[in-house]
């Protein structure tokens, strides 16, 4: 995954966001193992910049990811997870990825709408699908 010419980005210690022209967040991790809290604590704060601290949509690359932390895990699917994303889709490049990463999100039952998938091109489209649905859930909140 590579962000489109002129793509706004945003690079942290153990994250690369950027986004895409249609309004998806692209994340390529940059810490090969495990992933602990405070990576995801900088992460969110960079993904709030991005956003101008707008839900996302976020297409995360798992390749470099072996594990997540039990306090990160609980981070993400906490307050500040909630905030800051409006669906997660992975991409798990090998069959055995996906299953940990599928198990890990019904485990830690995100407040998001969360998926898994094989290849980029399959998260994608489910992104995009999660991103119509999120602009007509803004569209349809009442307004104060």
């Amino acid at each position: 995954m590579e962000p489109e010419v002129g793509a706004k980005q945003v690079t942290t210690s153990a994250t690369r966001f950027w986004l895409s022209s249609e309004g998806i967040v692209y994340n390529q991790n940059l810490v090969e193992g495990t992933v602990e809290e405070a990576h995801l604590v900088e992460g969110l704060a960079a993904l709030r910049e991005l956003t101008n601290g707008q839900r996302a949509v976020l297409l995360a690359d798992g390749g470099s990811m072996t594990a997540a932390t039990r306090e990160a895990r609980a981070y993400m699917a906490g307050p500040q997870g909630r905030e800051s994303i409006g669906a997660m889709v992975v991409v798990a490049h090998s069959p055995v990825a996906r299953v940990i990463m599928s198990f890990f999100a019904r485990f830690t039952k995100p407040p998001y709408p969360t998926h898994v998938c094989g290849t980029v091109e399959d998260a994608r489209a489910w992104a995009r699908g999660q991103l119509a649905r999120l602009h007509a859930d803004v569209a349809s909140a009442p307004r104060p």
